[in-house]
């Protein structure tokens, strides 16, 4: 995951297996201290990589929202 300097990714390090061609669901946490925050809303990027060929991901947009911002 990235998008902001200050980004934690809880239980990223967890290898996923993926099925060929299949959808795999996963939940992940990400956190960024408030205080950290300049903006309620911030862009991500999630990528999901292949553990023994990197060149082989997935890469998906999103948003972070978090408190309000005072």
């Amino acid at each position: 995951a990235s998008g902001h300097e200050n980004l934690i990714l809880v239980n990223g390090e967890k290898l996923l297996k993926a099925n060929k061609g299949r959808v795999t669901p996963h939940t992940i946490f990400l956190r960024i201290p408030a205080d950290k925050l300049s903006t309620e809303r911030t862009p991500i990027t999630l990528r999901v990589e292949n553990s023994t060929n990197p060149e082989h991901f997935a890469e998906y947009q999103s948003m972070f929202f978090g408190p309000p911002v005072k």
